[in-house]
């Protein structure tokens, strides 16, 4: 009996040692337990903030994948409007091997010409389709049966005298129509500039762009003229001598979205001589060829 009671006094002794010791290293309880309940509000704080830190972190580096993908895809659209195709198929094309004193007839590709004026005023020979243009006059030919959305002109000209103006039509709906205006004055310099014929009214779309050099007379100049897309349409012309390489860059670009001309539309040209003139002008075409833009 005595010795249970020494066991226990002696368990006693050791259990308020223990707590007396803790007491002093430690504090007392309350203040451990209230240590230990800031610690594990620390530990807490410190993985929510993690846990937060890494879901910004996530959320910024997938915005800015989305955010980069988005502007490649919308790069490669701009890119596919600005650089197009061209078909190898013509829907409208002349090369005008053939003889005829009156008119333009009938093209290789898309049908006959439609003149205004007099038909004297047009004949074809020596390879080329002549335009007889009078003072203050302007003559034109269309091919209305070559009707698309999308065009890329081309053709070569030349004039047998200074001071004219050449417009290359790409989409003609009724009389509303996009052109490239190619203007020669009577002292040699050569510009083109973009307009479109809206509601009876002449619209400019661009600058007018000079041209470095001089034209002479009988020079062949090459024209281009691409017309596509719609709400909004693209225009742009390249200009430039056939004996000099074909430029990489469009002379002039601008978009329109007239409402009447958002369509398929005929393909043609026209030209005038000012009033000033003493003599009419003789505009040889040499080609003239229309293909689909692709893309």
């Amino acid at each position: 009996m005595s010795t249970n009671r020494d066991t226990i006094l002696l368990e006693t002794v050791k259990t308020h040692r223990a707590r007396l010791l803790s007491a002093f290293l430690y504090g007392e309880l309350a203040e451990r337990r209230l240590g230990q309940d800031n610690l594990k509000r620390l530990l807490g704080s410190v993985v929510l903030a993690a846990v937060i830190c890494t879901g910004c972190v996530g959320f910024s580096i997938v915005t800015s994948l989305t955010a980069s993908q988005a502007a490649r895809q919308a790069q490669q659209r701009t890119a596919g409007a600005s650089t197009p195709g061209i078909s190898d198929q013509p829907y409208a094309a002349d090369y005008f091997d053939r003889s005829d004193k009156r008119g333009w007839g009938s093209a290789e590709v898309g049908g006959r010409w439609t003149t205004k004026g007099q038909s004297s005023d047009y004949l074809v020979r020596g390879g080329a389709g002549i335009m007889s243009v009078p003072a203050a006059k302007s003559r034109s030919a269309f091919l209305r049966r070559a009707s698309r959305e999308t065009a890329d002109v081309s053709t070569t000209v030349r004039m047998n005298t200074l001071g004219a103006t050449v417009l290359v039509v790409g989409r003609k709906v009724k009389a509303d129509d996009y052109r490239a205006v190619i203007k020669f004055s009577g002292r040699g310099a050569l510009s083109v500039s973009l307009a479109s014929r809206q509601a009876g009214e002449t619209v400019p779309l661009s600058n007018t762009v000079r041209l470095i050099g001089k034209y002479h007379k009988r020079d062949e100049i090459k024209i281009k003229f691409q017309v596509f897309g719609v709400n909004p349409t693209v225009i742009r012309s390249k200009v430039w001598r056939a004996a000099e390489v074909e430029p990489p860059s469009w002379s002039v670009t601008a978009q329109d979205g007239f409402d009447r001309l958002q369509r398929s539309g005929v393909v043609g040209l026209v030209a005038s001589r000012p009033s000033s003139a003493a003599d009419p002008v003789r505009l040889s075409v040499l080609d003239f060829v229309a293909r689909p833009v692709i893309g």
